[in-house]
């Protein structure tokens, strides 16, 4: 019985990794990380005259590098409260609700 998938610990390891790739905070982390990172190298490498218009301020870099910081913000968020996986069903209950439908 231990060898069933259903109890198999690899597969609850997978199950879990599976369930933070699917969840919408990591792809949110993602798409931030992204921007972050093209807008803080944008802002980086910004020049004099792009830094005057904005009254001094290099607000691509600050921007880019507060998106970065959500990114983090949002991965953390996923590590420490991951989530739930629904255990499996049992082989019986699931021929138990096969027989159920069948009769109705």
């Amino acid at each position: 019985m231990s060898e069933h998938r259903f109890g198999s610990s690899d597969e609850q390891v997978r199950d879990i990794w599976r369930a933070r790739f699917l969840d919408l905070r990591c792809y949110i982390a993602a798409l931030f990380l992204i921007f972050g990172v093209l807008v803080t190298v944008t802002g980086a490498f910004a020049s004099p005259a792009e830094i005057a218009k904005a009254q001094g301020v290099n607000i691509s870099l600050w921007t880019g590098v507060s998106m970065l910081i959500l990114s983090g913000i949002f991965a953390v968020w996923l590590m420490l409260a991951p989530p739930e996986v629904p255990e499996p069903a049992s082989e019986a209950d699931v021929l138990a609700n096969d027989e159920e439908v069948n009769e109705n």
